[in-house]
């Protein structure tokens, strides 16, 4: 005889299991959706756009085969990475229309082709080339951006190596109570080594100027050189005076100079670069003295705002302009009301008026100028 009850019983339990499978798959249906449109690449690329790989084309030897994942969720993968990686990514519209360009702030220039398997299933080919820069930190960058495409889930934030900014390594040395003193010996170099800088500066050539200007960027930046030595050379060049002739430092004049005129964009670029290292060794107090040169610098102000403003053209360039700006305002012991002098009222609307576009840039493409937008906004 045939149970009515159990009959009823097993048909609900059917009908819940299907029920909770559809939900599942719904579920997960919207979950890839979300992930699709987070890492959805800006260039639209899709697998009938690549190139196939050419018969006699000298492939990179460390390229990779990717077979699971097609070219828009690669493309995506790729501009996740530089974003997370503060890289400037421009798509190719040249001979090659399947290369990405990545550019570090230090000119490394990686070029990131993607090439059609002309074999059946064979997947899209992923190789990295290196146009410039240093040898070590591109295959660095290398082996982490292939371990990001490579990887099942999308977790690109654990991927990324953690670096000590400078800000970071100047409070924790702040912190510590006792400093290794340089010996005169060590001094007298680092004095050499900014004489040679100016030289350099002073150079027709401008790859020459560039040198000289990268040399005052590394004695500036205590990641590489002996806090105490970076310190006091931060002093020199903030106050523009050379403490052995007891005269002023020509170092100090060309360095605003080339900060001023941002003609030249790499010159530009490291001349802001070294005056922000030098910004960020000032300690925070009210002294008098350095509200006056608080006011001497000031005249780079309208130039850092241009940079600011030229986000899309050269991202490098507007991050580290924020970051030299917001060391020059917070390093010099202003208050709010003395702050004021620092901007003119149309340096004050053009700051107001891209800040925020700036975080949103910052956001989309480069998580430090996010970064320096966001603490420049908050000591304003």
């Amino acid at each position: 005889m045939i149970n009515i009850t159990q009959l009823s019983n097993q048909f609900q339990r059917v009908q819940t299991n299907a029920c909770n499978n559809k939900m599942k798959k719904t579920a997960s249906m919207r979950n890839t959706r979300r992930t699709m449109r987070k890492f959805t690449s800006p260039w639209r690329v899709e697998n009938s756009q690549l190139e196939s790989l050419p018969d006699a084309y000298p492939l990179e030897r460390s390229h990779i085969v990717i077979h699971k994942l097609p070219a828009p969720v690669i493309s995506g993968r790729i501009s996740e990475f530089a974003r997370v990686h503060s890289l400037s990514a421009k798509w190719s519209n040249g001979v090659q229309n399947n290369t990405i360009r990545c550019t570090t702030p230090e000119q490394l220039v990686l070029d990131i082709v993607l090439w059609r398997s002309k074999e059946i299933n064979g997947g899209i080919i992923v190789e990295i080339r290196r146009r410039q820069g240093d040898g070590y930190r591109g295959h660095e960058l290398k082996c982490l951006l292939f371990k990001c495409l490579t990887l099942k889930k999308q977790r690109f934030q654990e991927a990324r190596k953690k670096e000590c900014s400078i800000e970071d390594r100047i409070n924790s040395i702040k912190k510590q109570e006792h400093s290794v003193e340089p010996s005169q010996s060590q001094f007298s170099d680092v004095m050499d080594t900014i004489a040679n800088a100016t030289q350099a500066m002073c150079s027709r050539s401008t790859e020459e100027i560039i040198s000289g200007l990268r040399h005052l960027d590394f004695i500036t930046d205590p990641r590489h050189v002996n806090p105490a030595i970076t310190s006091r050379v931060s002093y020199i060049i903030w106050a523009g005076i050379d403490p052995h002739k007891n005269t002023g430092l020509r170092a100090t004049d060309i360095l605003c100079n080339y900060a001023l005129d941002n003609s030249n964009e790499s010159v530009n670029f490291w001349a802001v670069r070294t005056l922000g290292n030098v910004f960020l060794h000032l300690h925070k107090r009210a002294d008098l003295q350095q509200q006056r040169m608080g006011l001497v610098w000031r005249q780079i102000i309208p130039t850092l705002i241009e940079n600011m403003i030229d986000v899309e053209r050269n991202p490098h360039t507007a991050c580290t302009s924020i970051r030299c700006l917001r060391a020059l305002i917070t390093s010099h012991g202003l208050l709010n009301d003395e702050r004021r002098i620092l901007f003119s009222d149309e340096d004050k609307r053009n700051l107001k008026k891209n800040l925020g576009r700036l975080v949103v840039f910052g956001h989309e493409q480069n998580v430090d100028i996010e970064k320096e937008a966001i603490k420049l906004l908050k000591s304003l």
